[in-house]
């Protein structure tokens, strides 16, 4: 631990002055992200004084709105580190987590493009919020922002992207459905469109990742999808049979009136 711990401080150290080389920078993240993935929660009182300095280092201008987007990504991708190890706590005050928060999307909204030399460290990023539940943090300190990555998903997954991308997306998605007392209203319409005909036509794998985490969120879902499409008089037709025994009880309740 004393060792960790002296590695810690000497990248406190180089991340307060960071070289200007991309590549010297880049390999300095790495070696500070692999540090960090060794600290579990709730670290020792002196691992906790050492990491204030990289802490620090990470929300600084100079690194967090880097010019290079593979280094973005690769700040998002430690800062994920560091809230995973001060979990629940977060580890900034509101103002730097809201600036952390937008950081992190940026680095989600990166997963677009598979083909970037950056790709990778966004696969990261995606990694680490699906296993360490950070939106879950986020719903209570800015919805809005919960939002926008459940829509961000539906709107840039793609052929491209692997099963494992695929399962990471559902994943998030669903902890931002579970996690709320109530099923948030901007999350029903979400997946309601992206089950509409029209999508399956235009954008099919939006409608999968839908129906993916409609089938995990079932329980929850259905008795909400259920009474959005009846208040709003939704037409049935408009939408996929994946609906299944959402759209039958639907129609059947209809039958009945």
């Amino acid at each position: 631990m004393k060792e960790l711990d002296e590695m810690l401080i000497q990248s406190g150290i180089q991340l307060s002055t960071p070289p200007s080389s991309t590549a010297e920078l880049l390999s300095l993240l790495e070696k500070v992200e692999s540090e960090l993935k060794s600290i579990g929660q709730d670290p020792l009182e002196s691992t906790r004084n050492v990491l204030k300095p990289i802490k620090k280092a990470l929300i600084e201008r100079k690194l967090l709105r880097h010019s290079d987007k593979i280094i973005e990504v690769s700040v998002a991708s430690c800062i994920c580190e560091i809230m995973r190890i001060s979990a629940p706590v977060l580890p900034y005050d509101n103002t730097e987590m809201e600036v952390v928060f937008h950081q992190i999307i940026a680095s989600l909204e990166k997963l677009h493009y598979v083909d970037s030399n950056y790709y990778s460290k966004a696969l990261r990023v995606l990694e680490a919020v699906a296993k360490y539940k950070l939106c879950v943090r986020l719903l209570d300190f800015d919805y809005v922002l919960a939002v926008n990555i459940f829509q961000l998903f539906l709107k840039i997954i793609s052929l491209k992207h692997t099963n494992a991308v695929l399962r990471d997306m559902v994943d998030i998605m669903s902890q931002l459905i579970e996690e709320r007392d109530e099923v948030s209203i901007d999350f029903q319409v979400s997946i309601l469109d992206s089950l509409r005909k029209r999508t399956l036509a235009t954008a099919p794998c939006s409608t999968l990742l839908g129906k993916e985490v409609l089938e995990k969120c079932h329980a929850r879902l259905k008795p909400c999808l259920l009474q959005l499409m009846t208040d709003m008089n939704m037409n049935l037709d408009d939408y996929c049979n994946v609906l299944g025994s959402v759209r039958h009880t639907i129609a059947r309740s209809l039958e009945l009136s």
